[in-house]
């Protein structure tokens, strides 16, 4: 047998293979002498170096002996719009902190970052009460600044002082690179707010709300970005330039989607004898995986399971990678909807999988918490420690539930919004739900440490309600456990994760397709036929509603068949029905839900005909009349042709 390997030929690896770019953007310089033979970019060099004099950064002095005088670098990089085009070109001078001494270059390095869940309240917020939306983006943020401790660098590469060059800069102000930076510039600007009339939240150190009484203006910092408060009916998180960046970095932009992040039934376990050959490729994969989860709350339980391997990733979990990759390919376009309501009502769903993980038995917890119908955090974390039970692995998670309501409550106080009744906690264990209400002890659960107790506390306090929830409707289960895709799509709706809606002739594309597999009856074809029918109304619905056209009356969906009509109404289940696919199924679920009604029409007035079989001109051509097909009239003679020949 001739293989590749016997003949010396090798298989290319996608990897190191050569592509050709259109060069609509320049490259990024390797070096200093590069960047300076480009005109372009040596202009973006000569741009910060006057902002650096204008704000007074450094004095040239004297090097002394004994001075530690770390050094700089220049760092370029090519700032894209959303869509990919070039915004400018950014050169920037970091100092080498890495080389600071603790107690003798900077005292203290902690700067406050604001929560995501803080940002998803306030965006929230600001969609139900119709209140504009603004970022601002502080232009060399961090040389506002002021340093405490003396600090020295080297002069810059390519721009020294001729008159100078054995000088040092005394820094005046905090460069980027500096450890203590990011808190120099926090510590200036929260300084700013608070003089002007800001109070700070206690509850997020980066919240600062202005209140006169008649005007309210929420400011929220992110290191040097800023968003302020604003209006917009909807509003739609989705970063799909980053994913599909993310998909070319790893050479799996051309992979075949998959529809769940994890397989359902395949719990991963660590094999030593297969180790993954680039560890640091691993966790550079998978920390731009967690960034995604602050807006991509499906992925959350998948990227908290690949995590727990940091540390000696195996092939193993390189293909648990691989395929939270491919999902991420198939749903670029997803995103979290913030719909604008009336309701501010504060509640959230508990869940833990009980000894979910194989190798240390322990439980995993999985919480979302709900302002109004919006989705603002979650979370999908391993307990650390064995529950003996399972009462005892939900207890434990209803506790994280309740710190988690208990700190957005702060947070709505601090803003100014009040909540018409507790926050409500979901749970689906009745033994936890009694734990939580009666102080109950016996031998399965007086080992639980005291500070879980504390949901019983707010409970008796009148601070937090707690409520069963039926298995079924619990939509913490995404983040405790592997999902089939019916139910893995199911809940992903029912948190507020929707296609983005684009302009398209997909609903033209769909009209006159084959289904995927054979239908045993008639009716299991019409029924099939009704979901795709009803997928399509919903889209349709969702596009009328994003652009304001209000409906009187749910979308009506007319079907020629009796006993498919039946089965969209009532459960059904028999010998000829019981194997279609679950999806097929939320036709149902729109009915039931009364988002959608089905008719009965007669088969010489269904319409839909014309996409499914060949037709009698006599037959096509009413049915073309009715789908509004006409002769476009136009000047011409062929009227006057038409009434010689008649005559």
């Amino acid at each position: 047998m001739t293989t590749r390997s016997r003949v010396g030929i090798v298989k290319p690896n996608p990897k190191y293979a050569l592509s050709v770019i259109t060069p609509s953007t320049p490259p990024e310089p390797k070096s200093v002498k590069v960047a300076l033979r480009d005109p372009s970019w040596h202009a973006a060099m000569k741009d910060e170096m006057h902002a650096l004099h204008h704000n007074n950064t450094w004095t040239l002095v004297p090097r002394q002996p004994g001075m530690n005088v770390i050094g700089c670098r220049w760092i370029f990089k090519t700032k894209l719009h959303s869509d990919g085009s070039l915004e400018r070109l950014k050169a920037r001078l970091v100092a080498k902190g890495y080389n600071q001494r603790e107690g003798v270059d900077f005292l203290e390095t902690f700067s406050p970052v604001i929560r995501p869940a803080t940002i998803h309240t306030v965006l929230t917020l600001a969609t139900v009460k119709g209140w504009s939306l603004r970022q601002l983006d502080v232009k060399n943020a961090f040389l506002h600044g002021y340093l405490d401790t003396a600090v020295f660098m080297d002069q810059p590469p390519g721009f020294a002082d001729s008159t100078l060059p054995h000088h040092v800069c005394k820094l005046q102000r905090a460069l980027y690179g500096l450890k203590q930076a990011p808190r120099a510039w926090f510590d200036r600007f929260s300084t700013f707010l608070i003089d002007y009339g800001f109070l700070c939240s206690s509850a997020d150190s980066s919240l600062f709300v202005f209140n006169t009484g008649k005007h309210t203006l929420i400011l929220l910092v992110y290191v040097d970005d800023i968003i302020l408060t604003g209006s917009c009916s909807t509003l739609l998180a989705a970063f799909s330039k980053y994913m599909s960046d993310l998909l070319h970095h790893t050479t799996m932009l051309d992979c075949k989607p998959v529809a769940t992040p994890m397989a359902s039934k395949q719990p991963c376990v660590a094999d030593p004898d297969s180790p993954y050959k680039d560890v640091t490729e691993y966790r550079q994969i998978v920390g731009t995986l967690q960034y995604l989860t602050l807006t991509w709350p499906d992925l959350s339980y998948a990227v908290n399971s690949v995590c727990q391997y940091m540390h000696a990733p195996t092939n193993a979990h390189y293909q648990m990678v691989k395929r939270i990759l491919r999902y991420v390919k198939g749903t670029l376009s997803l995103g979290v909807r913030i719909l604008r309501e009336s309701s501010l009502d504060l509640y959230a769903f508990s869940d833990a999988d009980w000894a979910g993980c194989p190798t240390t038995r322990c439980s995993t917890t999985g919480f979302c918490t709900f302002l109004g119908s919006n989705c603002i955090s979650w979370s999908a974390k391993k307990q650390p420690t064995v529950s003996r039970s399972s009462t005892e692995a939900e207890y434990r998670a209803m506790a994280s539930t309740a710190a988690e309501l208990t700190w957005i409550s702060f947070i709505l106080r601090d803003i100014g919004v009040s909540q018409a009744q507790p926050p409500v906690l979901f749970c689906d264990n009745l033994s936890a739900l009694h734990m939580s209400v009666n102080p109950v002890l016996h031998a399965r659960t007086k080992h639980i440490a005291i500070d879980y107790h504390f949901v019983r506390e707010k409970v008796a306090l009148g601070s937090l309600l707690t409520r069963f929830v039926p298995s079924s409707l619990q939509i913490a289960d995404l983040f405790t456990k592997p999902l089939s895709r019916a139910v893995f799509d199911g809940l992903k709706t029912k948190l507020g994760l929707w296609d983005t809606p684009t302009p398209s002739l997909k609903g033209d594309k769909e009209a006159d397709k084959k289904q995927p597999t054979v239908s045993r009856s008639s009716t299991e074809a019409e029924y099939r036929a009704m979901a795709s029918t009803a997928a399509e109304l919903t889209w349709i619905s969702f596009i009328l509603r994003d652009i304001g056209v209000s409906q009187a009356q749910p979308p009506v969906l007319f079907c020629d068949n009796l006993s498919a009509l039946h089965m969209s109404v009532n459960p059904v289940l028999h010998a000829r029905t019981k194997h279609i696919a679950i999806d097929y199924h939320f036709v149902r679920e729109k009915v039931a839900l009364g988002s959608l009604l089905t008719r009965f029409v007669p088969s010489s007035l269904q319409i839909a005909d014309l996409f499914t079989k060949p037709l009698s001109r006599a037959v096509f051509d009413g049915l073309k009349t009715k789908l509004g097909l006409w002769d476009t009239p136009t000047p011409s003679l062929k009227g006057d042709k038409e009434a010689d020949k008649s005559n």
